[in-house]
């Protein structure tokens, strides 16, 4: 009888604030380049539910002379801004014994991106509670993975925070998530204990 592995993703120690992070180029599916970073790594990346970010579509404005008074009566009465709700998807691992979570996530999705001024990233790897992660042994080691063309380094910035504020939200709450389900699959409850 074959039975299915079943992945669970548990909450480590884990300081979100210090992290690595590269931009990966591959145009592979996301599935194939996670086997392989799971190969060469030595990792077990898990799908979990995707990031999802909200992208404001804004109405183009008609270029027309008019007057100041005018123009400025038009903007009053434009239309509302549209939000357009994009799913990222994201591989997660947390490794207890090291202490670190590492995520991987779509950076493009219909030209909508995480990081816009990485638009040559197709990927984004970052690895939470530990800083300069991506030293030059495992840099060399991703990008002898014959589906990874490039590999970019990625210097966060002040915009970004509020982003990967966002994305360790989101890994906090799955992994809270997948450990309830993990315990029901089992028959626990946290009673009895």
């Amino acid at each position: 009888m074959n039975t299915i592995k079943k992945h669970t993703l548990r909450k480590v120690d884990c300081d979100y604030s210090i992290y690595s992070i590269i931009g990966i180029k591959s145009l592979s599916e996301d599935y194939k380049l996670v086997h392989h970073l799971n190969q060469t790594l030595g990792l077990d990346f898990v799908r979990i539910t995707d990031f999802i970010q909200y992208f404001t579509q804004e109405n183009e404005k008609k270029a027309t002379k008019k007057s100041a008074k005018t123009q400025n009566m038009l903007e009053l009465f434009d239309s509302p801004k549209l939000e357009e709700e994009i799913p990222f998807p994201t591989f997660c691992f947390e490794d207890d014994v090291l202490k670190l979570s590492y995520l991987l996530l779509k950076n493009n999705i219909s030209n909508h991106y995480l990081i816009e001024e990485k638009q040559n990233a197709d990927y984004l790897f970052i690895v939470f509670n530990k800083e300069n992660y991506f030293d030059k042994k495992v840099s060399d080691k991703i990008k002898l993975i014959p589906i990874v063309d490039a590999l970019y380094k990625i210097e966060t910035k002040a915009k970004h925070l509020n982003l990967f504020e966002e994305i360790e939200e989101h890994i906090l709450y799955f992994v809270k998530k997948s450990k309830e389900e993990y315990k029901k699959f089992l028959g626990e409850s946290d009673e009895e204990k």
